[in-house]
């Protein structure tokens, strides 16, 4: 089961990288310290965009989530992670290997917030992500 899942996974993020290159009218996936540069920024801006569709802020009032606007906001995301996929075939670290680095971060992470790694998990904090209500 777990081979399969990451399969699946390295081809998923074969295929995000395969349209980013379809897509691409602007460059972006020549890899240059000025690309990296401008998508790294472009990234980090569309994921606030996303967050601010979430209502993360606990000292505003909540309203409903526009599913739509969100949605869009994730696809912008999606759109730049495309990118860094293609650059990191450039750096000769196929989406098998990305894959397979996923596997191994999200085990570490498991184990974290199971409370199997000093300093983490809710065990010891009594949240189960930063910033988050008590559990």
């Amino acid at each position: 089961m777990r081979h399969e899942l990451k399969l699946n996974l390295a081809k998923g993020l074969n295929a995000l990288a395969i349209t980013q290159t379809m897509v691409d009218q602007n460059g972006f996936t020549e890899l240059s310290p000025n690309t990296v540069h401008e998508v790294g920024l472009a990234l980090l801006s569309e994921v606030v965009e996303f967050m601010n569709e979430m209502h993360w802020k606990s000292w505003k009032q909540a309203h409903p989530v526009n599913i739509d606007r969100a949605a869009d906001e994730f696809a912008d995301i999606l759109a730049f992670l495309g990118y860094l996929i293609i650059w990191m075939g450039v750096l000769n670290v196929p989406p098998s290997q990305l894959a397979e680095a996923y596997e191994k971060k999200m085990a570490i992470n498991i184990a974290r917030l199971a409370g199997d790694v000093e300093g983490y998990g809710v065990r010891e904090t009594q949240r189960p992500f930063p910033g988050m209500g008590h559990a």
